[in-house]
């Protein structure tokens, strides 16, 4: 062998090993076979992949070891010629059982063997399956969430940011008579008119989905009206929440219900107790009027039976207390009690409220202190509903505070508003029923077990005249040292307003 030819050889064979080291560490699946399938050369890579050692591998059909399938798949090779690759997909099994999917280039050399370079891909494909499912899932969900939004009783809008409609179901559609596509992508405030119970246009910003978004808290109202695209006002209840994400308000939810039939039931509850409560009346009065003509001549009665005459006496009082306070009660919220404001002088209508309290002040033993504000306006308001505001929060300092109590009464002018407050150091209101002191016929529990005389409606209706008066109350309390009740009356005055009948009439 000449030098020229040893150095070629060397060569070949110094690049011979350094091509077998690279097909044998490279991280592609390379293998190759004759024209009959039968694999002739397969790298480390294949050998790992399918768990099968080389020797197994060489000399054995490629067709043997594919995943279910026969030669079909490969069949289409036997058209090709040199200048063709394809691209093709193969899933095998490996020794242990398991399949492997492996994405080949195919190249045919010299018209007798098929060269495979490919890649696994069976990690990728469990991925694509994963992302698939997963879609489906959530695709099915969303789905799901949209049928059940449309299936519920309520009216469901979702706004985003801006305040512009982005979802509606089918239920508010139902309520307020607008087409999804009327109201998507427009302002809810522009295009959904909102009004008070007085029939006044809400303001944008007091609108409880707008307060939602600002105030990030979940608002609760039910006494505001939608506008039905055919001119109708809706009595809604309304839940208007914030959507927050990662802390930023991206959008809000305000869910509602037509509360037509709700009103209705209430407005024949007010009718029945009003109705109720008037009859009763005559009989009470009547059984008054016999136990006060009993009590007149009690020089022919003895001791016992004077003693029962007087209990009659006080439970039929406990009676007419009850119902005229029902009374007042179901007038106020059917909207019939009138409302006619005259120049009053407040010093005078608390003192003569005070004056008339002094029997049961005495019996109690209490210190009342009274502080007025030295140059007082009249103030254009109807007496008798405020005398009645007063009455209700002095007889409850009266009734639950102990012998020998103080209570206050402190009467300034703020700016535009007086402000009158009633003080005592009396059994005060439990911190975790504070925020029910004002419901209808509640009651503490630590009054309860005190004084068991009581119907729970008295702050709720001196509640209902302040605020039906244009003023605002509000409270301090700690439990077993005292409560403060503060109201506000306008200096402008109160608003008349046409009724059937006055308080306590």
């Amino acid at each position: 062998m000449g030098i020229r030819r040893l150095i070629e050889s060397k060569k070949n064979s110094v690049n011979q090993k350094m091509l077998h080291y690279y097909l044998n560490n490279c991280s592609d699946v390379v293998f190759s076979t004759g024209v009959d399938f039968v694999i002739n050369y397969c790298n480390d890579t294949f050998c790992a992949l399918t768990g099968f050692e080389r020797s197994e591998l060489i000399g054995s059909k490629l067709t043997s070891i594919l995943d279910g399938q026969n030669g079909e798949r490969l069949l289409f090779l036997n058209n090709a010629n040199g200048s063709e690759t394809f691209r093709i997909e193969i899933s095998i099994g490996s020794k242990t059982g398991s399949i492997k999917k492996i994405e080949c280039k195919t190249s045919f050399f010299q018209n007798k063997l098929f060269i495979f370079i490919g890649r696994d891909i069976t990690a990728q494909e469990g991925i694509i399956k994963e992302k698939d499912d997963k879609i489906k899932t959530g695709e099915e969900e969303k789905a799901r969430s949209q049928e059940i939004l449309n299936s519920i009783g309520d009216g469901v809008i979702s706004l985003n940011d801006k305040g512009e409609v982005i979802y509606v179901n089918k239920q508010a559609i139902d309520i307020l008579g607008f087409h999804s596509e009327e109201l998507i992508g427009k302002l809810l405030w522009k295009k959904i008119i909102m009004t008070d119970d007085k029939g006044q246009e809400v303001q944008i910003e007091n609108r409880p989905i707008r307060m939602a978004l600002f105030t990030r808290k979940r608002i609760y109202e039910s006494s505001y009206y939608y506008k039905s695209k055919d001119g109708r006002f809706i009595p809604v209840s309304i839940t208007a929440t914030p959507l927050v994400m990662h802390d930023m308000v991206v959008g809000g939810v305000d869910v509602f219900r037509d509360i037509t039939k709700e009103r209705e039931v209430d407005r024949m509850k007010t009718e029945f107790i009003s109705l109720a409560s008037h009859q009763l009346r005559t009989p009470l009065s009547a059984t008054k009027w016999f136990a006060e003509l009993i009590l007149d001549d009690s020089k022919n009665l003895n001791i016992e039976q004077l003693g029962l005459i007087k209990n009659i006496y006080t439970s039929n009082q406990r009676m007419i207390d009850l119902v005229n306070a029902l009374l007042n009660i179901s007038r106020i919220e059917s909207g019939r009690i009138i409302n006619d404001p005259k120049p009053t002088d407040l010093r005078k209508l608390v003192e003569e409220v005070v004056l008339e309290l002094t029997p049961k002040i005495k019996s109690k033993k209490h210190n009342v202190i009274l502080s007025i504000h030295g140059d007082l306006p009249l103030i254009n308001i109807d007496p008798r509903l405020i005398r009645n505001a007063y009455m209700n929060l002095l007889t409850n300092s009266i009734k639950y505070t102990k012998e020998g109590g103080e209570i206050s009464i402190i009467i300034s002018k703020r700016e535009n508003e007086l402000v009158s407050q009633v003080s005592d150091n009396g059994l005060g209101i439990p911190d975790n029923q504070r925020q029910r002191i004002f419901e209808k016929f509640f009651r503490s529990s630590n009054v309860i077990k005190v004084e068991t005389d009581g119907t729970g409606l008295g702050l709720y209706l001196a509640k209902a005249i302040i605020e039906s008066s244009g003023g605002k109350i509000w409270f301090d309390s700690v439990e077993y040292k005292g409560t403060t009740f503060w109201f506000t009356l306008p200096l402008s005055g109160s608003v008349a307003k046409e009724g059937e009948v006055t308080i306590d009439s």
